[in-house]
């Protein structure tokens, strides 16, 4: 296995593993109420973005150009979301979740972005082949 496939299979493992515990924090603290989502629409959403997010993965991994594409547009999604859902509440100060909360998400926005610029990557070495 090539770094750029490890590279990848970490940053996505490492991104869903943040994403559980700060979705359940959004749902705890009415994120999704807000965006018009019961609890069980928002985890069919995450789960389904998540179950999206391994097949990319594997796809991708394996030279699949779909699954660079899925794992760009999944990135940009959650990139795109985060500054939507909490860039208000952050830029106006108002995010009052805690420290650890804001690191939480900055490493997922950092992730998310990952994601975006390794399919980007996987994508590029493909179409450089043809």
């Amino acid at each position: 296995m090539k770094a750029l496939e490890r590279a990848l299979i970490v940053v996505a493992a490492l991104f869903i593993a943040l994403t559980i515990p700060h979705v359940i924090e959004d749902v705890t603290f009415g994120e999704t109420a807000r965006l018009g989502l019961t609890m069980l629409q928002a985890g069919l959403v995450v789960g389904g973005l998540h179950a999206l997010l391994v097949l990319a993965v594997f796809d991708a991994s394996r030279r699949g150009r779909l699954g660079a594409w899925a794992m760009i547009v999944i990135g940009l999604i959650w990139t795109i979301g985060i500054i939507v859902i909490h860039g208000p509440e952050i830029q106006t100060g108002g995010f009052g979740r805690g420290g650890a909360s804001l690191v939480l998400l900055a490493a997922m926005f950092v992730l998310a972005l990952a994601l975006t610029a390794l399919g980007g990557r996987i994508l590029l070495r493909l179409l450089d082949k043809d």
